[in-house]
């Protein structure tokens, strides 16, 4: 599946970052009127664009803040399911 975001953006560094959990690309999107950071998730394709207000607010909040924002796909799956969620 091909992603119109990339134009432009795939000659610009980039960096892998992963684990045993999940795997990312990350980009700095200069293309518009400010820097944005681009992530995608290399398993599924999405793509998330994160201006600095909204990295400025993952960086402020709380651990249990950030905790909530994991609760999402499988781990969102595995609290339905009424299993501990992973910390």
């Amino acid at each position: 599946m091909s992603n119109n975001w990339t134009v432009g953006i795939t000659d610009k560094p980039e960096e892998v970052v992963w684990n045993e959990f999940a795997a990312v690309r990350v980009v700095i999107d200069r293309a518009g009127k400010t820097p944005r950071l681009m992530i995608e998730d290399l398993e599924t394709k999405e793509v998330a664009f994160l201006d600095p207000l909204e990295l400025a607010s993952f960086v402020i909040a709380t651990p249990e803040m950030r905790t909530e924002w994991l609760s999402v796909g499988a781990y969102a799956k595995a609290q339905l399911r009424g299993e501990p969620h992973p910390r």
